[in-house]
């Protein structure tokens, strides 16, 4: 798959990290915490601006290496971050993590930049999990035209330190088979 530093979409952009997001990742990861925290290891209660800025410099370094996680802002036209998605190399294809901002949430932007890069992903394999408390995830997962492939029993726990199961979520690759790679659902 080729990684563009800007994919136009409808109304919005996907965007390579850049340090000018510094300011809108910082207010959009804190405004967004209680969306995050029940689901996300490295979500934390305050992000400071100095965080923000080097988060985004380490991303835009591994954005143009081989085996680094390809990080795409989601934005509107004024620049306000609506999610994140990270594409991260696997053997074949690549694993899919994403967030969105509590402000935008819900409104079908997610799908869309989903969408593109499953619509895009040509010969690439797309996977992704979630945990089986993340209603929301699933969703979105779905309606993006990711198939649920694989539920791993008792893989996880959550904030809680309750076990719960992990969701693996595919996107086949264009001319493969999903039910040669479908696992057992059952266990």
């Amino acid at each position: 798959m080729r990684f563009p530093d800007v994919v136009p979409l409808v109304g919005l952009s996907l965007q390579r990290p850049k340090a000018e997001l510094a300011q809108a990742l910082c207010a959009t990861l804190n405004a967004s915490y209680v969306l995050h925290e029940p689901f996300l290891c490295w979500a934390k209660p305050r992000t400071t601006l100095e965080e923000a800025a080097r988060s985004l410099v380490e991303a835009d370094k591994w954005f143009d290496t081989l085996d680094g996680e390809k990080r795409y802002f989601l934005l509107d036209p004024q620049e306000r971050i609506i999610g994140c998605i990270g594409l991260t190399p696997l053997t074949e294809g690549y694993e899919v993590g994403y967030w969105a901002s509590e402000a935008f949430a819900g409104r079908g932007f997610m799908t869309q930049a989903l969408r593109y890069l499953v619509d895009s992903c040509g010969s690439d394999t797309l996977m992704l999990t979630t945990s089986s408390e993340n209603i929301r995830s699933q969703r979105l997962a779905t309606r993006a035209g990711f198939v649920l492939t694989a539920v791993r029993q008792g893989d996880r726990r959550n904030r809680n330190g309750q076990v719960c199961d992990t969701y693996v979520y595919e996107a086949p690759a264009a001319g493969k088979a999903l039910q040669q790679r479908t696992r057992c659902l059952h266990g």
